[in-house]
């Protein structure tokens, strides 16, 4: 199983709601949804086994999601809490009859529990942070990178979209490959970054006389 990361979910859980108006109904729903996933265990079968199954099914929405991979809910039980009372990760008991495989498996949910808990940690934290008020006014993703643009800093002018989105997504804090595909269709149809409604943001955005060179930019794209 791959590990899915605090900070790839934190990444995933700002673009889903980056434009939602019930922002603090979506926390609270993804901190409940993992309070049901850690408390509730259900009967498992291993997976290795011919006969593996799930005898419980749960079909609410959530940000996290770990599609159809086995995860061994006692040792991600076990270690979510043993990480919450002392930030520690706790010993997993290699059993006489473990295969390399298995037991490889059981370190794996560990991480993952903990890649949770810290997520579960970060929830709370924008929970109790007053939105601002002029949240509605931030840039998303295109929005700041389009701003850049207009500010100068064109990556697309290097040869590796790669290398440039790595870079780039550091600056904006940001996910990589989005940023990536951002700059790969920056004017074209799929995911395109210079989109009127875009522009037009720009143009409120240096709104200001110091920016008159940039206004000039936005408007002159404005009419293609």
């Amino acid at each position: 199983m791959s590990i899915i990361t605090n900070l790839e979910l934190q990444n995933k859980f700002d673009i889903a709601t980056e434009y939602s108006e019930n922002r603090n109904f979506l926390i609270e729903n993804e901190i409940r949804e993992i309070d049901n996933y850690v408390n509730n265990i259900p009967i498992q079968i291993s997976p290795f086994s011919k006969e593996a199954k799930l005898l419980t099914i749960n079909k609410s929405l959530k940000i996290y999601d770990f599609g159809n991979a086995y995860i061994d809910r006692k040792i991600f039980n076990e270690s979510f809490y043993g990480y919450l009372n002392n930030y520690k990760q706790i010993t997993i008991e290699r059993l006489y009859n473990d295969s390399d495989e298995m037991y490889r498996h059981k370190q794996n949910t560990s991480d993952q529990a903990i890649e949770i808990f810290k997520y579960y940690e970060w929830l709370k934290i924008q929970l109790s942070t007053p939105q601002k008020a002029e949240k509605k006014n931030s840039l998303s993703h295109k929005e700041k990178m389009l701003a850049l643009y207009y500010l100068g800093l064109d990556m697309r002018k290097f040869s590796n979209n790669k290398q440039s989105a790595t870079i780039l997504s550091k600056i904006l804090g940001l996910d990589e490959s989005n940023t990536k595909d951002y700059l790969t269709y920056f004017d074209g149809n799929k995911g395109k970054v210079k989109t009127e409604a875009n522009i037009n943001k720009m143009l409120d955005l240096f709104e200001n006389q110091d920016f008159k060179e940039i206004q000039k930019k936005i408007k002159k794209d404005l009419e293609k």
